[in-house]
């Protein structure tokens, strides 16, 4: 139990010394730290209509954004519905597969009036929206700095690997 309670604090910590430069420095608060980031001027806020818009409804999209929405319910208290079809409004958040052509995994993400990712694939819209609901639960007051976010994977796979052989951990802790 004591194991357990060590790699928790030394986790903490970790995270921590990370995010602790990253903020001093004016980054953000996101890991890992996008390819590029360009400051824009102006907010964004959800509208009490809000709604989180896929380009066409695709299954894997929709999936996704379902799963976003109840993220962001979590995060923010804010329920958002899935709508296909239909352009975005202030206060919506856009999900597209068509628009962006970039590496494999790679995303483009716009903060402004509205929120829009846009990626050439489902793991490209997924790491945009990662990027995203970090922003969203490091904001205090429920509004996002505008801002473009371009970034792509720097390795095709990630992993992180915890070694329950010669430190085993309870199903509890994981």
């Amino acid at each position: 139990m004591n194991a357990c309670k060590t790699m928790l604090a030394r986790l903490v910590l970790l995270v921590l010394t990370v995010l602790a430069p990253a903020q001093e420095a004016g980054e953000l608060p996101v890991i890992p730290l996008p390819q590029s980031v360009s400051a824009k001027s102006g907010f964004y806020e959800p509208a009490q209509d809000a709604a989180i818009v896929i380009a066409k409804d695709d299954e894997a999209l929709r999936a996704h954004a379902e799963v976003l929405s109840e993220s962001i319910r979590r995060l923010w208290g804010i329920a958002m519905p899935v709508r296909a079809g239909g352009r975005p409004g202030a206060g919506d958040i856009a999900l597209s597969l068509e628009r962006y052509k970039g590496p494999v995994g790679s995303y483009k993400l716009s903060i402004a009036r509205s929120v829009t990712i846009e990626g050439g694939d489902i793991n490209a819209i997924a790491n945009g929206s990662a990027t995203l609901l970090q922003l969203m639960g490091a904001a205090t007051d429920k509004r996002l700095k505008s801002m473009l976010i371009k970034d792509a994977p720097d390795a095709p796979f990630r992993s992180f690997m915890v070694d329950l052989g010669r430190n085993p951990h309870s199903l509890q802790s994981l």
